[in-house]
C-alpha cells in the first residue's frame, strides 16, 4: 500500500495464469501484508477475512 493508495488486483476469467502472473500477485500479497503488520495500532486497522486466510498470508510473508 505504497503511496497511500489501494491496488487493484484483477484477472480476466478463463485466463490460465503464467508462473510469471503467480510471482507477481504473490509478491503483490507479501508486499502488501508486509506494510499491514507493520502498521501502527494507533491506526484501528484490523482483519475482516477468514482467520485461515490470514494464517496462509502470514506464512507466505
Amino acid at each position: 500500500m505504497e503511496d497511500g493508495k489501494k491496488k487493484k488486483t484483477m484477472m480476466k476469467p478463463m485466463k490460465k495464469c503464467t508462473e510469471e502472473d503467480l510471482q507477481r500477485l504473490k509478491s503483490m500479497i507479501i508486499n502488501d501484508f508486509y506494510d499491514l503488520i507493520n502498521r501502527s495500532e494507533k491506526e484501528g486497522l484490523y482483519w475482516k477475512g477468514a482467520t485461515c486466510d490470514l494464517i496462509d498470508m502470514a506464512h507466505m510473508v
